[in-house]
């Protein structure tokens, strides 16, 4: 009788050691993924924000002033102010601002100049902002495949895959066909390599 107690106390003891362990491990993974996702997001905010701070974003209204289309009534007047004539093809029928008289034969596009203007400001950031945050992303994940502590190696690892990422969908709509192709391939290699240097050790 005192043995079988025994053995059954043992066994409700290893059953009870078990439970505790798996709800430590549970709750260690937990706070784990939750420490990796906050290293992740904070690195990559800081890089984000690092950015703005160097560089200014161009807003549209420091480079095209608010005018009145109807004060301009012929190219001449127009290609002064920064604008470019659009000969009008439908007279009389278009809803788009007109200038006044019914004998005018085009319109005013009086934000083309500074438009241009505005968009070429708005590459050269965006270059900037893609060079800066893909070559700070590169640096994160290297050094997330270094370290040893896998909590915050994977935390930088997964920021530094999100500052390249949104260094890319920056700067995607200004880039060539080809850069895009080429700037994929690249990501592939890289996270095929990293793939396999960080999960094959």
């Amino acid at each position: 009788m005192l043995k079988m107690a025994k053995k059954r106390k043992s066994r409700k003891s290893s059953k009870s050691s078990i439970s505790k362990s798996k709800k430590k491990g549970f709750m260690t993974n937990w706070k784990g993924t939750l420490l990796t996702i906050a290293i992740a997001v904070v690195l990559a905010f800081f890089i984000g924000y690092s950015i703005y701070l160097i560089w200014d974003n161009p807003k549209y209204e420091d480079f095209c002033k608010t005018t009145n289309y109807f004060e301009i009534n012929n190219s001449e007047q127009c290609e002064a102010n920064g604008g470019m004539w659009v000969a009008d093809e439908y007279q009389g029928k278009a809803t788009y601002p007109r200038v006044v008289g019914s004998a005018a034969n085009g319109w005013c596009d009086n934000t083309y100049k500074c438009r241009n203007e505005y968009d070429d400001a708005r590459e050269k950031f965006s270059q900037k902002v893609f060079i800066v945050a893909v070559i700070s992303g590169l640096i994160a994940v290297i050094l997330g495949v270094i370290l040893g502590n896998a909590i915050v190696s994977s935390g930088i690892m997964l920021g530094g895959l999100i500052s390249i990422v949104w260094g890319v969908l920056h700067y995607w709509e200004f880039a060539s066909d080809w850069l895009r192709v080429t700037i994929l391939g690249i990501s592939l290699v890289v996270l095929i390599y990293i793939a396999y240097k960080k999960f094959t050790e």
